[in-house]
């Protein structure tokens, strides 16, 4: 990233429930390196609604997709040192969970994949389908190399390709700032019955970050206020995992905490059911209107071929459509009228729309098109008792209002 301001978003509502409502938590004020994935710091609040705790005022995604997509210090550090121990041990115990539901014949996009050792894994496991996504090129390059699979370099809202058997998104909830549409495109990404395996940090087990005394086999460094930098902006527990996932169309089939400090879950993608009977009903309602306007046309149409003048009444959606399509616009019109304020003082087709009490002024007395379906008599009506001389022309035989 270069070392003009970092654009930021506005005050977020929580991702889950979209209550506005949140109450600060903690603020997390930053002094940083001109041009880093930082800013000035961000609020970390919790919904009042729901109880998801994000943060606020956080960086636009544009900005942390760039930050991802530039020599950040993980694709520094890959190239330098490689993989962590730690890092290495909890990817090799999500390959275990994802394997109690992948199938050999499955296809599988790990999204952030990374230096791709979990694409290493399964590949060696049996699981020939697999292929990455990540934003970073360095490290879409080191996943290339090192498993020989197809990685993609970019964002998931710029992928094209779906219709995968199994998605994995891990520690990637954790830095989206629209968490829903994030998720809906990976539903879109999913074929029937595809799965997710979604993996995040677990708020609930932080504060063994800074516990000297926690258990021997915690593998990460203990460390102060490490889930608050800057690029994390929500922070997730087994109950707002939940809710979020549901929200966007997921059920459920894993969702727990686990000892290496982690939310382990994997979600099916719930079939959404098909309407079948609504497109034969909307074409049936535009084969009605049309027919029944077929007879408004053909009067259109000879009107238009005499060449005589007109004032037409109504300006309203029904008078714009024949505009556009029906041959109005063919028609000699003198101005238009309308009972709408809204309308009058406009132009419509380059002619003036006025009020009804205007049409005694228009010399020489046009005949008045009555452009309306609905109110055709309701506007006869209104002719007539205004003793108006012009001569009412309509379109559609005569009805009782």
């Amino acid at each position: 990233m270069g070392g003009g301001p970092l654009s930021r978003s506005a005050s977020r509502p929580c991702a889950i429930c979209e209550s506005p409502h949140k109450r600060l938590l903690f603020a997390q004020p930053l002094v940083t390196p001109e041009g880093a994935c930082s800013y000035g710091g961000y609020d970390i609040v919790v919904c009042e609604r729901c109880g998801f705790i994000y943060a606020d005022n956080v960086l636009e995604q544009s900005a942390l997709d760039a930050y991802y997509a530039g020599p950040t210090k993980v694709a520094q550090s890959l190239r330098e040192t490689g993989e962590t121990e730690a890092d290495a041990i909890r990817v090799a115990n999500t390959a275990g969970i994802i394997r109690r539901y992948l199938k050999p014949e499955h296809s599988l996009l790990d999204i952030g994949c990374g230096a791709g050792r979990l694409l290493e894994i399964l590949k060696s496991a049996g699981f020939s389908r697999v292929s990455g996504l990540d934003p970073s090129p360095a490290a879409a390059a080191i996943a290339r190399s090192r498993c020989g699979v197809p990685v993609a370099e970019g964002s998931i809202f710029d992928f094209e390709g779906g219709a995968y058997d199994f998605l994995a998104a891990c520690h990637v909830l954790e830095h989206i700032v629209n968490l829903p549409a994030f998720l809906r495109r990976i539903y879109g990404l999913l074929g029937d019955g595809g799965m997710v395996y979604i993996e995040v940090p677990d708020a609930g087990q932080f504060e063994r970050f800074t516990d000297p005394g926690s258990a021997g086999d915690w593998i990460y460094i203990r460390d102060l206020f490490t889930h608050f930098a800057p690029e994390h902006l929500n922070f997730f527990s087994t109950v707002s995992l939940r809710n979020l996932m549901t929200r966007v169309g997921f059920e459920e089939a894993l969702c727990e905490p686990h000892p290496l400090g982690v939310i382990a879950s994997v979600w099916k993608r719930r079939a959404m059911p098909k309407d079948a009977a609504s497109e034969s009903a909307v074409l049936r309602y535009a084969a009605a209107s049309a027919a029944m306007q077929e007879g408004a046309v053909e009067r259109i149409r000879a009107l238009a071929d005499s060449g005589l003048e007109v004032v037409v009444w109504g300006a309203g959606l029904h008078t714009q459509r024949l505009l556009a399509s029906g041959g109005l616009a063919r028609v000699n019109i003198r101005q238009f009228i309308d009972s709408d304020p809204t309308y009058q003082g406009r132009t419509l087709a380059g002619k003036p729309i006025t009020a009804p009490g205007e049409i005694v002024k228009v010399p020489g007395c046009p005949p008045i098109l009555i452009s309306s379906w609905k109110a055709q008599s309701a506007i006869r009506k209104a002719v007539d008792s205004m003793r108006l001389p012009n001569r009412p022309i309509l379109l559609y035989p005569e009805r009782e209002a």
